[in-house]
């Protein structure tokens, strides 16, 4: 009888310390959303876009411009004006999945050959370097139009955020 009810208080003391145990992860892992990663995933409202882009305005190279265009989803690339006058796109994340989608050859050799990080939407700044772009260039046999075309796509895309990795 008495094993039943050391047994017993065990059993309480093991539920409760793996309660205590799994409250305090769920609050690290709020407090590592909210606190940490939000800023990486959300647009600040300064940098959203208040007008349409002009193309008149030169801000975006022709070549990319046309590129987004005529991309099967342009809908995706929609480009627009913030308030500090940046080109920003109007739906970002679309943007950067379409933009990895499109031009896979451009950031794929960087994370094989390079050992790049992984290309994310919280890390792609490394990929926007002018060594790095002339690599890509050199190994994707001279396809210097895409590369340079997905630089430019990130440095609109990294107009949208503050916090860049």
């Amino acid at each position: 009888m008495e094993n039943i009810k050391k047994i017993g208080k065990i059993a309480k003391i093991a539920i409760i310390a793996i309660a205590v145990i799994s409250l305090a992860v769920i609050v690290l892992l709020l407090y590592a959303w909210i606190g940490v990663l939000r800023p990486y995933y959300d647009v600040p409202k300064a940098n959203k876009a208040v007008v349409e882009y002009d193309p008149a305005s030169g801000l975006v190279s022709q070549a990319t411009y046309d590129a987004l265009q005529n991309s099967k989803k342009s809908q995706k690339f929609e480009l627009g004006v913030n308030e500090d006058g940046q080109v920003v796109f109007t739906h970002a994340y679309k943007a950067f999945g379409r933009a990895k989608k499109e031009y896979k050859d451009s950031w794929k050799y960087a994370d094989k050959k390079l050992k790049l990080k992984h290309l994310s939407r919280t890390y792609y700044i490394a990929y926007m370097d002018d060594d790095i772009l002339n690599q890509v260039v050199e190994a994707t046999n001279g396809s210097a139009g895409d590369a340079k075309i997905y630089k430019e796509i990130l440095e609109i895309y990294s107009h949208s955020y503050n916090v860049h990795r």
